[in-house]
């Protein structure tokens, strides 16, 4: 399982970068080729900089990507992160297996905030649009702080 996802993660990131290559500005090649800079010496100093933060981007999106994926991996009998589920399931101490759903959400919520707080950081776009999930938990949080103060 760790094996495929490895080569699926490497395959994915390459490609991508690879079009962040491709779609990144002729301009500041143009001007690196202009002031006689080497091909080598273009892409650490030009083409790196120029489309570091996607790959930032696609390298967050990936691992929030993969913990997801290796719970459903193993589930269905890869061992992993699922393993464990599997395993209470057939002794049927449900609490456990509660209890490691729970905190399998929770861990992936926690990843895909930090993740969002981060791209949106390094993102061109500026602040990315926070999930309207997240804005309906806020406000439900918010009511029930203000009605727990009046009383």
């Amino acid at each position: 399982g760790v094996l495929a996802m490895t080569f699926y993660t490497v395959g994915y990131l390459g490609k991508l970068q690879y079009e962040a290559f491709e779609g990144m500005p002729s301009d500041c090649l143009e001007v690196s080729r202009a002031m006689g800079l080497s091909h080598p010496s273009t892409v650490v100093s030009v083409v790196i900089p120029e489309t570091g933060n996607h790959l930032l981007s696609q390298l967050m999106f990936m691992f929030e990507y993969n913990v997801r994926h290796g719970t459903v991996i193993g589930i269905v009998g890869a061992g992993g992160i699922g393993y464990y589920i599997t395993t209470y399931l057939r002794f049927l101490q449900y609490d456990k297996v509660l209890a490691l759903l729970i905190i399998i959400f929770f861990v992936v919520v926690i990843i895909d905030l930090l993740s969002l707080m981060i791209r949106s950081f390094v993102t061109d776009e500026g602040d990315v649009r926070r999930p309207t999930w997240l804005k309906g938990m806020i406000k439900l949080w918010k009511k029930r702080g203000a009605s727990s103060d009046v009383e």
